[in-house]
């Protein structure tokens, strides 16, 4: 009886480990995702510490949200508006965060010239860490522009945003099934883990 009472309390005990470690990993992935967004506005708006470390928590509070979003099971739909409230959200956090002249640069819409940047970078992540090739990577770069243009000329109406969220939904599905075209089947599995 003793030895059973131990085994299960082994058992107990590695199973919240077990859990503990899967938490940590899903940890890690929010403060590289934060770290790597936040390095790149301190560069950008040349954050001071005491922003640079508020802009940090705000991402790391919106990545969650994103996460959690994702897992929620809503439809695309209630998706889409629980992105533009997470977005909302981010830039109110932004706003109190930055200076007037620091929040005027980073509300201006998107360039072309932003577009090709994101690109870039998000392309360059990818080559790296899905071993794609020059040839993939720059497929992937002209989607990742192609679709940034698009997404550019989507009019947000005030009102009802049903068209608004399918026409993004197509948008998102037009660029996945263009991935699934560059990428192999292992590196498709590898982009499925990742939110690039």
């Amino acid at each position: 009886m003793k030895t059973l009472k131990l085994l299960s309390l082994a058992a107990v005990l590695l199973l919240i480990l077990s859990l503990k470690s899967f938490a940590q990993e899903g940890d890690d992935k929010v403060v590289v995702r934060a770290t790597e967004s936040s390095d790149g506005m301190k560069k950008r708006f040349k954050l001071s510490d005491e922003q640079y470390k508020s802009v940090y928590d705000l991402f790391v509070s919106t990545i969650q949200k994103e996460n959690a979003l994702w897992k929620s099971g809503k439809s695309r739909l209630d998706m889409e508006a629980g992105k533009d409230q997470i977005r909302q959200d981010f830039v109110g956090g932004i706003k109190k965060i930055f200076t007037e002249k620091q929040f005027a640069k980073f509300d201006k819409p998107q360039t072309l010239k932003g577009i090709k940047t994101g690109a870039k970078f998000r392309a360059a992540k990818m080559k790296k860490e899905l071993g794609l090739t020059k040839k993939q990577t720059k497929a992937v770069y002209n989607l990742m522009v192609s679709t940034g243009k698009k997404q550019n000329e989507l009019v947000k109406p005030e009102g009802d945003k049903t068209q608004y969220y399918n026409e993004r939904i197509k948008l998102d599905d037009e660029f996945y099934a263009g991935i699934k075209g560059i990428l192999t089947e292992e590196q498709m599995k590898d982009f499925n883990k990742n939110k690039y």
